[in-house]
């Protein structure tokens, strides 16, 4: 029972630890899958300061958010506009240059933020994150595709037998 509250608490923290922790691949698929969980990493720590995620955005224009609304020095600011530019990097550019450094400048981002943010707002970030509701959609999307694929019928289509309207 003791755990219960601080399940938020535990999931946020193995997330962070899991995206910060990726290997440097060799592939391209590697740098993108790296730079895309350092961008989720800032936009979940905005969003457990406060400042809500707004997907409509481009990196770079979310980033100029975060910076405004999370009243970022500047080398938090240097830090999100960074790892901006190395998602708009993986996006869109033709072939992808790996940026390095990600893992520092995230790590910037979060003492950027709780520096600026009140107290409350600090002890809230960390004791019951808002992107920890990313695990109940987790499990709802789950709980749906489970529940689409018993309700699927079990038996083709021509083992059925027909009804008085279909004969």
């Amino acid at each position: 029972m003791l755990l219960l509250p601080l399940l938020p608490l535990l999931w946020r923290v193995r997330v962070r630890a899991r995206r910060l922790s990726f290997s440097a691949g060799r592939t391209p698929g590697d740098a993108t899958a790296r730079t895309l969980a350092a961008w989720r990493e800032i936009t979940d720590t905005a969003w457990d300061h406060g400042i809500e995620p707004d997907e409509s955005r481009t990196p770079r224009k979310a980033a100029a958010r975060i910076v405004r609304l999370g009243h970022l020095g500047t080398d938090g600011a240097a830090a999100v506009h960074r790892v901006a530019g190395a998602v708009e990097q993986v996006l869109y550019a033709p072939e992808p240059r790996p940026a390095a450094g990600l893992s520092e400048d995230v790590q910037a981002v979060r003492a950027g933020l709780r520096a600026a943010a009140r107290r409350f707002a600090r002890i809230r970030a960390v004791v019951a994150p808002r992107s920890a509701v990313r695990v109940v959609w987790a499990v709802s999307e789950r709980r749906a595709a489970l529940a689409a694929r018993w309700s699927m019928p079990r038996r083709p289509a021509w083992l059925h037998r027909p009804t008085r309207q279909e004969s």
